[in-house]
């Protein structure tokens, strides 16, 4: 009983083959896996000019106009990142009782900043009243006892204000 899978030999070395679906034994099938892994696959050369297509006078014409544009919005670019100013800037136009409410509000920043006394003396040139001193935990706020006779809502100085403060 001779069967056709014994008589099959391998192509490569000629020994007989033990699986009927491949025509190589295993010792060849193996060998030739470990060829295919040695091999390497072709790896294309780096090319010397990067950008073949393109004339260097067109390169540097784009360099150029690069270069025209920083420096044509370059100021303005530098500009945009330093601290904007308030819109108005100077004193506002105010009466002259105002004027004396805020040269009393100054000797009150004078003081608060030096950590002296605040004076109990001071008063409004316009009301003639005293100034309201209030103390919270954000610090002490002096401020005046009627600012609608300057114009203002509020006229004020405290620790985290140091310069007097005029609303409208």
């Amino acid at each position: 009983m001779n069967s056709p899978q014994a008589d099959r030999a391998c192509a490569r070395c000629g020994a007989p083959l033990e699986d009927a679906l491949s025509n190589v034994c295993l010792a060849c099938a193996m060998e030739a896996a470990d060829a295919r892994v040695e091999e390497r696959p072709a790896t294309p050369e780096p090319t010397a000019k990067r950008l073949r297509g393109i004339p260097r006078a067109v390169l540097y014409g784009i360099c150029l106009v690069c270069l025209i544009v920083i420096a044509w919005r370059g100021p303005s670019f530098v500009q945009s990142l330093q601290p904007q100013h308030p819109i108005r800037t100077g004193p506002y136009t105010t009466r002259g009782d105002c004027d004396g409410c805020v040269e009393n509000l100054w000797v009150y920043s004078a003081a608060l900043i030096d950590g002296r006394r605040l004076p109990d003396d001071l008063v409004c040139p316009a009301t003639d009243k005293p100034y309201l001193v209030t103390e919270s935990t954000a610090g002490i706020v002096a401020s005046c006892p009627n600012p609608a006779e300057h114009g203002l809502a509020a006229l004020s100085v405290g620790r985290g204000v140091r310069v007097p403060e005029a609303r409208r």
